[in-house]
């Protein structure tokens, strides 16, 4: 797992820095230093992402309905090739 931290204003300017990346090999080596660059600062969204209720429940719905006709179409078929031939009246 890495992570990165950069509190310096000469890293969030777009220069280059050094980073500690925890890697540790079948020995226990200890961290190495990797060179990594900032090339943008992080800014808020300008529209935030909210669920979209009315797509949700709709394709929920379709897919509930989808579902079941699949599921009840496989099963009617199964029935079917299995049912015994009706034996002739007479």
């Amino acid at each position: 797992m890495a992570y990165f931290h950069c509190a310096s204003p000469l890293a969030v300017s777009g220069a280059r820095d050094f980073v500690e990346v925890p890697q540790s090999g079948p020995g226990g080596e200890t961290p190495r230093r990797r060179l990594v660059e900032i090339v943008d600062t992080a800014v808020p969204g300008s529209r935030p992402l909210r669920p979209n209720r009315p797509a949700t429940v709709f394709a929920g719905l379709f897919g509930g309905a989808s579902l079941a006709l699949l599921v009840g179409g496989v099963g009617a078929l199964v029935m079917v090739k299995r049912r015994s031939p009706a034996a002739p009246m007479g």
